[in-house]
């Protein structure tokens, strides 16, 4: 990893709105569910989630779509990796996180039949009413301009597609727990 792409706690915390919306891709390095995730997709990332605020990011997770401090993937226990799509439309992203937002109070919702399709590998096995974390994302991608092709894919999938989409995407930077200490 390029050491010019790591970025402090304190750096997090003072990302401008101007810099926002970002996706935040997530390694929960100390959970089983995180390795466990991490083996069965073939890659480095559990979870996937949008800074859309400075200090917040949105995340569709076990206890719906929520809002949460970004402080709360810093506790030592999460490597994040923060990426800037280039030419989306922030507007129509901020706009489509806002509205679900609304929506998430009133519902929660999370996926979990996609999550067995997923583990057993039937992509088609999905609930059309209900999202999962990358689901989630793939869905701003698309509202703000980028042609992300599959709704369905995994946090992994669509770290290895922004790679291999470079022109599309540029990382803003890597934290890593360890590097604090």
């Amino acid at each position: 990893m390029d050491k010019k792409h790591l970025i402090t706690k304190n750096e997090i915390n003072n990302i401008k709105q101007e810099h926002l919306p970002l996706i935040v891709f997530s390694d929960a390095v100390k959970t089983f569910l995180s390795y466990a995730i991490k083996h069965h997709t073939k890659g480095v990332y559990n979870h996937v989630m949008v800074m859309h605020k400075p200090g917040f990011v949105v995340t569709q997770n076990l206890d719906g779509f929520q809002e949460l401090p970004i402080r709360v993937y810093m506790n030592g226990d999460h490597h994040l990796k923060l990426v800037s799509p280039l030419g989306w439309d922030v507007y129509k992203v901020q706009k489509a996180i806002t509205f679900k937002l609304c929506a998430a109070n009133k519902v929660k919702k999370y996926d979990f039949l996609g999550i067995l399709g997923q583990l057993l590998g039937i992509a088609w096995l999905q609930s059309d009413k209900k999202e999962y974390c990358s689901e989630t994302v793939i869905r701003f991608m698309q509202v703000g301009g980028v042609a992300y092709p599959n709704k369905h894919d995994n946090p992994s999938e669509v770290n290895k597609w922004m790679k291999l989409h470079k022109n599309l995407f540029k990382v803003y930077g890597y934290y890593m727990a360890d590097e604090e200490m």
